[in-house]
């Protein structure tokens, strides 16, 4: 009986595993097989849209005078009188006596000039006189005479009113110059002028060519200022006068304004740079100006070039290398290549290559790929 139950009891269990698994392979789970949804996104971006700006080309400088020389003598002599602006840093007014050689000696040598165009007017009157009396005697002696009697230059005297008329010329000459040497006596400025050097003093001797000081002209200063040769065509040059320009001093000392002037044909061959150089008017007048321009400053300078119309204008970092920017587009990254026009420390400005409403990115991406899926950031386009 115990043998019969123990039977029937294994064929239960195994006829319960075998429904068992029949229901599990009638009703086994199926799994369908879907493509991953990539994940967006987020980035920054800016509108763009056409804008019109003005190219400004930012280089620095080096302020030089437009006018320099060195101040000589023309006469030799003791220094009698200095003027008081006559020192390092002074200045100078044009046309103002500079510096006073001891007139004395060119004094005398003007009377003694004098006198001797004194006599050689008074010879030539009386040579003129001589001549009278001798065209008379020959004509008295040809109406004595039966003979042809001819008139020569030696009868008449013309080589001796000649040698007096000579006489009154030189002696004129002679008296011009010892008046201009005079006149060089007293040194002045040709134009109104800093003293850079001073070399001599009260009391030096100097002689013919001395240098006394160098001067440099306080009415325009000029800025030296190395430039991209390809930044040279914004360059607003009008008929009127060369681009305003705004000079900043490296030192904070002050702020000037001016125009560009001209370049100075050449191209640096370490730099490749041209020169271009600005002039700065009444550049140590300090009613226009808070303080003077110093000589041999380093200075930074903006120059305004010209207007460039119907261009996009961009931050600098939505710009990526080789002239590239990312747009959004439809939700996906499209990479773009655009004509760059023109630059400045914070901006770019592209001609060719966007639309009006093109979002452009501004974010980083670590791997940019053609059609990634982006997504744009509420707040992103508010820049």
């Amino acid at each position: 009986m115990n043998r019969i139950v123990k039977i029937f009891l294994g064929l239960l269990i195994i006829g319960l595993g075998a429904a068992a698994a029949m229901y599990f392979l009638a009703n086994k789970p199926t799994v369908s097989r879907q493509k991953p949804q990539a994940k967006a996104t987020p980035v920054d971006v800016v509108i763009a849209r056409l804008s019109e700006t003005t190219a400004t080309i930012e280089a620095m400088g080096t302020v030089v005078p437009s006018q320099e020389i060195t101040l000589r003598s023309q006469v030799s002599g003791h220094v009698v009188h200095i003027a008081e602006g006559f020192t390092p840093g002074g200045r100078l007014d044009k046309g103002q006596t500079a510096v006073r050689i001891d007139p004395r000696d060119f004094e005398i040598e003007v009377d003694k000039a004098r006198s001797s165009l004194a006599r050689a007017r008074a010879d030539l009157r009386l040579e003129q006189g001589k001549q009278e009396v001798a065209r008379q005697e020959l004509d008295m002696f040809r109406q004595g005479s039966e003979l042809a009697i001819m008139e020569t230059d030696l009868a008449l005297r013309r080589p001796q009113l000649e040698q007096a008329q000579a006489e009154v010329s030189g002696s004129r000459s002679d008296l011009d110059q010892a008046e201009l040497d005079l006149s060089r006596t007293r040194v002045t400025a040709p134009f109104s002028a800093l003293v850079m050097e001073q070399n001599i003093d009260l009391g030096s001797y100097v002689s013919s060519q001395d240098s006394l000081a160098t001067l440099a002209g306080t009415e325009t200063y000029w800025v030296r200022a190395p430039v991209p040769v390809d930044s040279l065509e914004f360059l607003d040059q009008k008929p009127e006068g060369g681009s305003p320009v705004r000079i900043v001093s490296q030192s904070g000392s002050g702020e000037w304004t001016g125009r560009t002037l001209r370049l100075t044909g050449e191209v640096d061959e370490a730099t490749r740079m041209a020169t271009l150089i600005l002039a700065v008017p009444k550049p140590l007048d300090q009613q226009v100006y808070s303080s003077p321009l110093m000589l041999n400053d380093y200075v930074q300078v903006f120059i305004q070039g010209k207007t460039l119309a119907e261009v996009f204008s961009l931050p600098r970092r939505a710009l990526r290398s080789g002239q590239k920017v990312w747009v959004v587009e439809d939700g996906q990254l499209e990479i773009r290549s655009v004509q760059v026009i023109w630059k400045d420390r914070e901006r770019v400005y592209v001609r060719q290559g966007l639309t009006p409403g093109d979002k452009v990115i501004l974010s980083s991406l670590a791997t940019p790929v053609q059609g990634m899926r982006l997504r744009v950031d509420v707040n992103g386009d508010q820049e």
